[in-house]
């Protein structure tokens, strides 16, 4: 089962933490100038994925979290926390 946590949710920015057994993912939704705030996290994660959604005027981001271990592709515990930071 998949628990959903929402870190924010408002006319300019969504954030939601999912979480399943060790398995966590970031679904974002923000604005141009927030994508600009974060962006330079991606450096070197070629597996974060972000799309600009041209009817809400938003970035769609995803990414998983890094749980221990050597897991290719993703943000580290802290980098996430940076990033999250960044656009609150």
């Amino acid at each position: 089962m998949v628990k959903v946590e929402t870190i924010r949710d408002d006319n300019e920015k969504r954030i939601l933490k999912c979480q399943e057994d060790n398995r966590i993912w970031y679904q974002i939704w923000i604005t141009q100038l927030d994508m600009n705030c974060i962006e330079r996290y991606f450096d070197g994660y070629g597996e974060v994925k972000r799309w600009w959604l041209r009817n809400l005027q938003q970035y769609y981001v995803f990414f998983y979290e890094k749980k221990g271990g050597k897991v290719r592709g993703v943000l580290g515990k802290d980098r996430t926390k940076d990033l999250i930071r960044a656009i609150l």
